[in-house]
């Protein structure tokens, strides 16, 4: 992981680990709750820089880079918007890939069923955001492999970030 140094909230400065051939970030704990919205939007701009080639499987194990304990799969919800990360037990802070990350901050959505039948009348497949698979609009509704929803990216969102 690389560290990278992003404005806070109230002028501090926080320390974000990313990896970008994960395409994953480690926050400390509360960390991506004091980042300020420029730097909200840095993220947003480095996922679309580096997010454009297949995501690698992730190891079975995930160790915490604090104190090499085991993670643990965690599942929350913000906005409506189910999302999904891994944490330290030790309460050293969490795991998160970028789609994950952009549906915890409401930039990602999934899909009305008015919005699907308006992409299936214009897009016959899409690649599931979270694993790959290609998505056969005409009979799915969501990815057949994983199960995870289509969703969009919400420029209204960035709009008022902005």
């Amino acid at each position: 992981m690389t560290d990278w140094t992003l404005g806070g909230k109230l002028g501090a400065q926080l320390t974000v680990d990313v990896c970008a051939p994960c395409q994953a970030f480690w926050f400390d704990p509360h960390e991506e709750l004091q980042l300020s919205p420029g730097a909200t939007l840095q993220l947003m701009k480095y996922i679309g820089e580096h997010s454009s080639s297949p995501k690698p499987a992730l190891s079975q194990a995930l160790l915490c880079p604090r104190c090499g304990a085991a993670l643990t799969l965690a599942h929350n919800m913000t906005h409506n918007v189910r999302f999904t990360y891994w944490q330290c037990p030790n309460q050293h802070g969490h795991f998160i890939g970028f789609f994950e990350f952009l549906k915890e901050k409401n930039f990602i959505h999934p899909l009305s069923p008015a919005e699907i039948q308006h992409l299936r009348e214009s897009v016959q497949t899409v690649n599931c955001s979270s694993c790959g698979a290609s998505i056969d609009l005409q009979n799915n509704s969501a990815c057949p492999y994983c199960h995870s929803p289509i969703a969009i990216l919400d420029l209204k969102q960035q709009q008022q970030m902005l």
